[in-house]
């Protein structure tokens, strides 16, 4: 018989409490409420429907203390939670029998990687190798409970009953085939129509806006790894302090990639100084591949000739990027040297033909350059491309700390941002990136060519050396650091330098 029966919301963004301990933080995707969850609150939380909540969140009992067989107090919660939103009240209904219910889910390989930010907020990524935009999906709730159920083996039968007892809804079925066709499960029989209520329990949240909303993630979703200092070229934006170091040594080259797979990180950036010149960079490619990292590399192209760019697409690497100084050669060549940009177009020409996967650019934008946005979509049509980055360019390094060029206004900042919107109408295919708030330290992490990890790009204050301990403690030591909102390394730095008069703009 259908009773009343207190049901989580799944538009709930779930985090682990920044003070430590077992509590959480809840916050509505659609109001903004947010509500702090102690240790015992946040215990109800995750046993939803495990314990006693019938009826205990009507109004008549929000003054009396309930018990649940577990000795939970649930009634004064219940109800707290559903006046802010992050609970319903609804009817208790049954799954009707399909001939799916049967089907085990089953994950579709090594290539799926998954870690947990809090009971419910699963992060997933597909590190195979893949022409368009790798998925990483944060999971609401509902899509978190899903896939706690894929990796306990649950049928599909099993599944729709737990959303049904936590959520109230049934909508198993299109998240499922969602997953199926982003690669991270199979084994499926051919699903049924959806329900025509599809689509009303958040299964998952843009990626980039929990990125921004974590304090510090539990693993780092992203590395940076500079391989070497060393570089061919003395490019006048470049951020880095010197050219000499060619990093370590190929054996504890590897023991360092056997810290980041050990970490949890998911994705890696290798770069230099010129990552080209080091000789063993395929076998780092090669290990990390092995291990289902995905793998990007970035190079100013100079040395990328076929049979070298053909090493890197046999060991596997998921992304090639040539960094670009502006869309012609003489913003680029001013920058790089005569030379230099017809190089760059042909590495972009030969990682194409070499099969890696994905292949784009990173464009680092400036005071001098600024004006050849406009024809960027252009630019990037003729090569072939549909990926760009645009680097902001910050005045920092030897060579970018003196140079004449000046970072973007903050009106061109805008601009830039609008056109980047406007071109995702007018050239839906092209994926431009514009970095927007930092992730430094709380999702991402950069090591440099000895080992020495720091939490920004741009500012060269070493936290630790990733040498004599595991990267999880390394990454885990940030937490207390990352615990505040701002931001930190480099953007915080020129935040602080902004208000002291005659200080040196540099990290």
């Amino acid at each position: 018989m259908d009773s009343d029966t207190p049901f989580k919301s799944s538009d709930v963004l779930v985090l682990r409490d920044p003070r430590g301990g077992a509590g959480l933080v809840l916050e509505h995707r659609q109001t903004g409420t947010r509500r702090h969850l102690d240790a015992q609150e946040a215990a109800i939380w995750c046993l939803w429907g495990e314990v006693d909540l019938v009826h205990v969140a009507q109004s008549e009992q929000a003054g009396r203390a309930v018990l649940s067989p577990r000795g939970l107090v649930v009634s004064e919660l219940a109800a707290r939670l559903v006046d802010d939103g992050f609970a319903t009240i609804g009817h208790t209904r049954a799954c009707a029998p399909n001939p799916t219910d049967a089907a085990v889910p089953v994950i579709a390989g090594g290539h799926v990687r998954w870690h947990a930010e809090s009971p419910d907020l699963l992060i997933l990524y597909n590190t195979a190798p893949m022409r368009q935009n790798n998925p990483l999906l944060a999971l609401s709730p509902y899509g978190s409970l899903c896939w706690r159920g894929v990796l306990s083996g649950w049928s599909v039968g099993k599944l729709r009953q737990e959303v049904m007892r936590v959520f109230g809804v049934d909508e198993v079925f299109p998240f499922l085939k969602r997953l199926e066709c982003l690669g991270f499960v199979n084994g499926l029989a051919p699903l049924p129509s959806f329900h025509k209520d599809a689509g009303r329990a958040v299964k998952e949240f843009p990626a980039p806006e929990v990125q921004w909303r974590l304090p510090h993630s539990a693993v780092p979703w992203y590395c940076l790894w500079e391989l070497c200092t060393m570089c061919n070229l003395r490019c006048q934006i470049c951020y880095q302090e010197d050219f000499g170091e060619s990093g370590l040594r190929p054996e504890a080259m590897m023991r360092l990639a056997r810290k980041i797979v050990e970490a949890g990180v998911f994705y890696v950036t290798l770069l230099g100084g010129e990552p080209l010149l080091r000789r063993d960079l395929d076998n780092i490619v090669r290990y990390l591949r092995d291990a289902h990292v995905f793998v990007k590399l970035i190079t100013n192209g100079q040395r990328l000739s076929p049979d070298r760019v053909s090493g890197l697409a046999g060991a596997g690497l998921n992304q090639l990027e040539v960094s670009l100084d502006g869309t012609s050669a003489q913003s680029h060549e001013a920058s790089r040297g005569k030379g230099t940009y017809r190089r760059a177009l042909a590495a972009i020409n030969n990682a194409q033909l070499a099969g890696i996967p994905r292949v784009g650019a990173v464009l680092t934008i400036h005071s001098e350059n600024f004006h050849e946005i406009t024809d960027l979509p252009k630019f990037l049509h003729a090569l072939g491309v549909e990926e760009c980055y645009i680097s902001l360019f910050k005045k920092t390094g030897r060579q970018g700390g003196s140079v004449g060029y000046e970072p973007l206004s903050p009106e061109q900042r805008r601009e830039l941002v609008e056109r980047v919107d406007s071109w995702r109408i007018q050239h839906p295919r092209l994926i431009v990136t514009v970095p927007s708030d930092c992730s430094c330290g709380r999702t991402s992490l950069v090591i440099g060519p000895t080992g020495n990890a720091r939490v920004c790009t741009f500012s060269y204050q070493s936290i630790s050396h990733v040498g004599g301990a595991s990267l999880a403690q390394v990454w885990q030591s940030l937490a207390a650091e990352t615990a505040t909102d701002g931001a930190l390394g480099y953007c915080r730095r020129t935040q602080l330098l902004a208000t002291t008069p005659n200080s040196e703009n540099r990290c």
